[in-house]
This record gives structure tokens, C-alpha cells and sequence, in this order.
């Protein structure tokens, strides 16, 4: 019998008015990327966080794991 077929999630929406009032600065410090990453996430879930920043959040305290 074959697998019952599975939607899947509809991608979440760009929350325009967040990206339109908080800009990446042209050529930010890492400390910049780091804090706008953080806001971004609070605020809007078009893409996920790159690894490597996440990671740096987590390290530092300012980001949960993500685990139970």
C-alpha cells in the first residue's frame, strides 16, 4: 500500500514591516550580524538563523538550545 501523501507546512510569511525598519548595515561588525540576527528571529521567521551565528547566541547566553 502506498504512503499516504503529506503537505507540507505552508513557509511562513515575511513580516515586510520588521525588514522595512530594521536594515542590515552595509558592511556590519559580526557583534551587528549578531544582534540583528537575534532581533530578526524574535520578529520574523522567513528563513532561519545561520548555523554558525546561532551557535555564537547560544554560547553566550543570549539564545535557548531549542532542546526541551
Amino acid at each position: 500500500m502506498p504512503a499516504p501523501e503529506t503537505k507540507s507546512a505552508p513557509r511562513p510569511k515575511l513580516n515586510r514591516e520588521w525588514h522595512l525598519a530594521h536594515r542590515m548595515p552595509k558592511n556590519p561588525s559580526y557583534e551587528q550580524r549578531l544582534e540583528w540576527h537575534a532581533a530578526h528571529a524574535a520578529n520574523c521567521a522567513c528563513r532561519e538563523m545561520p548555523e554558525t551565528l546561532r551557535v555564537e547566541l547560544v554560547r553566550r547566553g543570549l539564545m535557548g538550545t531549542g532542546l526541551p
